[in-house]
């Protein structure tokens, strides 16, 4: 049975429930994510190793990729849990609400489910950057030549209590403050951080962004992949679970940083400035800049291959690392290696040189080409 709700949702009080100090509320919160992750990072290594080696290999060599990948994981996943709940916290703690937004949505009485579209809409004046995060949910976000901002949530709460659902689901929302020229987006959970009601089957708020190119972004989830599309400026894209992909047709001004456990990354940029940083654990890393490459490049893979396409007159020095069954392969020929205890090291001048370029993989293979 289908209800349909339509309705404006306007900024209520936010935070820690009254008389909880707002410390120890993220201290509890915190408890809960090294919880998740006790139990959580041994299972993803496990899987990944099945995977990706044959049996028969040394069990040194699997002793010290383990804690590799455990490092790496805990970095972040932790970091990622940390920063959507800590900055949640003091953000909804200090500032006030900006705006409102206009919900539309339905509820099935047979599955206790509710699925709401929640959309904000404001023009661009004043405004520079967007700062978005949620915890388990996918975001998307599109530069367009457009000075309006929009951004349409999608929300989802499924339980086995009505009542007790239907309370989860009004707090489980939107929060939107305004920061000087930063637009900050973030999602405000009932159990605040805590452990989940057990009557909470699912709660997933998931996002779609059109904002002018120009904008900084920050997009951040745990659970979803992040795609920025359009935009020209800074960009830094975070999550655990799940794809990174930074696409645009014009070049970028400055940096794409961007940090996952399980999945690809994917930056493709007619030209890309500086001091971009990538990082997954689980998958491969694949950059494409045209016109203009500026050098300032860090990519790092446990598992997977990192591709590299520049311009054929691009400078810089390349420098990095491969595993033991690993390889190094560019458009200028193999770089001069030395031997390591689990692999090799490079480097190599490519057109005089220039800013440093990184690229690294335990176990995956490094290939550089051109463009032209």
């Amino acid at each position: 049975m289908l209800t349909l709700v339509t309705a404006a949702l306007i900024p209520a009080e936010a935070g820690p429930r009254a008389g909880e100090d707002l410390g120890a509320w993220i201290t509890e919160a915190f408890s809960s994510v090294e919880e998740a992750f006790e139990t959580t990072w041994e299972k993803a290594f496990e899987k990944s190793w099945r995977e990706t080696f044959d049996e028969g290999i040394d069990d040194e060599v699997k002793s010290r990729f383990k804690e590799t990948f455990r490092v790496s994981f805990e970095d972040t996943f932790k970091t990622a849990f940390e920063e959507a709940w800590g900055e949640a916290a003091e953000h909804v703690e200090h500032l006030e609400e900006h705006g409102a937004w206009n919900a539309d949505g339905e509820f099935d009485a047979d599955k206790t489910e509710w699925k709401d579209t929640l959309t904000f809409e404001e023009a661009a004046d004043g405004l520079n950057a967007l700062d978005l995060s949620t915890v388990n949910g996918a975001i998307d976000i599109q530069g367009v030549d457009d000075e309006t901002v929009r951004i349409v949530a999608h929300r989802v709460v499924r339980s086995t209590d009505e009542a007790k659902g239907a309370v989860y689901r009004e707090e489980f929302r939107p929060i939107l403050t305004r920061e000087d020229g930063t637009l900050v987006v973030k999602t405000h959970y009932h159990d605040n951080g805590k452990q989940t009601p057990k009557h909470i089957k699912e709660a997933k708020m998931a996002y779609e962004v059109r904002l002018p190119s120009r904008f900084v972004v920050a997009a951040k989830t745990v659970n979803g992949e992040v795609r920025v599309v359009g935009t020209r400026d800074d960009a830094t894209l975070h999550t655990v679970n799940g794809t990174l992909t930074f696409e645009t047709d014009e070049s970028v001004s400055g940096g794409v940083h961007g940090k996952t456990v399980n999945g690809d990354i994917t930056v493709r940029a007619a030209g890309l400035g500086d001091h971009s940083q990538l990082e997954t654990v689980n998958g491969g890393i694949h950059v494409t800049a045209g016109g203009h490459f500026g050098g300032g490049l860090h990519a790092k893979t446990l598992n997977g291959d990192v591709n590299l396409t520049v311009p054929g007159d691009a400078a810089f020095d390349l420098r990095g690392k491969v595993g033991m069954h690993g390889s190094i392969r560019t458009a200028w020929g193999r770089p001069e290696g030395k031997r390591r205890m689990f692999g090799s090291s490079y480097e190599t001048a490519v057109n005089g040189g220039g800013d440093d370029v990184r690229l690294e993989t335990f176990n995956g293979s490094v290939e550089v080409d051109t463009a032209n």
